[in-house]
């Protein structure tokens, strides 16, 4: 979804605004039934609210992921956990992308135009 040069640097009004556009960019029918991912140039706290928000709704599932790069903070204490305790995050496998009914509508939030 393009944005204009002149929108807002990681503001929570603008990750709402570019949420509830892409959502409405959705047909129906693949509104109830949700992925969202997004960098941390795309997140805010705000923004992870309103997913909770959205996927309390009685007949709607959302699924959402928020990555970051790590910094050094969270590498020492990710080295402090022992290996043993470590496991990936998902025994399922890997699903294509779709728009298949009864698979999520999936919702790419990222940042486009130039870096401010």
């Amino acid at each position: 979804m393009l944005r204009p040069g002149s929108a807002g640097s990681n503001t929570a009004a603008d990750h709402l605004r570019l949420l509830r556009e892409a959502i409405g960019a959705l047909p129906p029918a693949f509104r109830r039934k949700i992925m969202v991912t997004c960098d941390g140039a795309g997140a805010s706290h705000e923004l992870v609210k309103e997913l909770d928000r959205l996927a309390s709704r009685h007949g709607y599932q959302v699924t959402y992921s928020v990555g970051w790069a790590l910094g050094a903070r969270e590498r020492a204490v990710i080295g402090k956990v022992p290996e043993a305790a470590r496991k990936p995050p998902s025994t399922g496998k890997a699903r294509s992308a779709s728009a298949a009914p009864g698979r999520p509508a999936r919702i790419r939030a990222a940042r486009t135009g130039p870096a401010g």
